[in-house]
């Protein structure tokens, strides 16, 4: 099985977007922000409740709940990473995801002196 790539989940992502804003006043960088931090609310609710199970904090939450919440997590993993596409898009329409963050993450381990790296295409 191929892993879907980044480059082509940008695309199809940005091409939904700009069917779903077609109408209506553009959005501005703070409404792509707020909009990808409400995913990673969403996101940190989930995790709040599995936590609450593996520290029997509440009762009221079984092990079938928590591998419900751990799909549901999933889900909202990939929400913050649509809304995050989306903003990136908003900032440099031409910024290609795995280039930015390859590009953050050897800077991370250039400055704690690291020998992982990840290729940056030019």
């Amino acid at each position: 099985m191929n892993d879907i790539s980044f480059i082509h989940i940008s695309a199809i992502n940005r091409a939904r977007s700009a069917m779903w804003h077609e109408e209506g006043e553009p959005w501005s960088l703070a409404d792509w922000s707020n909009a990808m931090c409400g995913e990673a609310g969403e996101l940190a609710n989930v995790i709040k409740k599995i936590r609450r199970i593996e520290t029997s904090t509440h009762g009221r939450y079984t092990e079938q709940d928590r591998a419900a919440l751990v799909e549901k997590a999933k889900l909202e993993v990939a929400d913050v990473y649509l809304y995050l596409d989306l903003l990136l898009e908003q900032l440099d329409d031409h910024a290609s995801m795995p280039n930015v963050v390859a590009a953050k993450f050897n800077i991370t381990s250039d400055e704690y002196g690291f020998p992982h790296k990840l290729p940056v295409v030019s």
